[in-house]
């Protein structure tokens, strides 16, 4: 895994801030997030030229129910429809599988969105008590897998 340096993490939030729902600097500092993710998630990245396009950034450790998590999944609206995201998200799933970890959960608000989810795998997942009920939630479970 080509790992990114948490300044080009942050560099990149900061690019697609924006493209998310709710701005994820609405929600907390970029720079928090950036750490974070460098020191707790798993993040995998397609470059162009030495910059990043895509990411897909989630959870394979301390996890509840053996589930992971994926948090971010973005790709840079001039290089979207190349498959980057599909092709990071299988190497999250990948990733998880070699951990013996149970489910990998994440949600969007998008159903255009949803449908690149179930291409890969992912089921609909209903939360108890979901605090945003518009968001779709999914999970891909691994003793699904054929």
């Amino acid at each position: 895994m080509n790992k990114p340096t948490i300044k080009e993490i942050e560099m990149f939030l900061r690019e697609v801030d924006k493209l998310f729902p709710v701005a994820l600097s609405q929600k907390q500092d970029l720079t928090v997030l950036s750490e974070k993710l460098y020191d707790k998630a798993d993040v995998f990245v397609v470059r162009e030229d030495d910059k990043i396009v895509s990411m897909v950034a989630g959870y394979t450790e301390n996890l509840s129910d053996n589930i992971a998590y994926i948090s971010i999944v973005v790709t840079r609206p001039d290089f979207q429809g190349k498959g980057y995201a599909a092709k990071l998200i299988k190497e999250f799933i990948f990733l998880a599988k070699q951990k013996n970890i149970s489910a990998i959960h994440l949600y969007t608000a998008s159903k255009s969105i949803a449908e690149m989810y179930y291409k890969l795998g992912f089921k609909d997942y209903t939360i108890i008590n979901e605090p945003r009920p518009q968001d779709i939630h999914l999970i891909y479970r691994f003793e699904e897998e054929k």
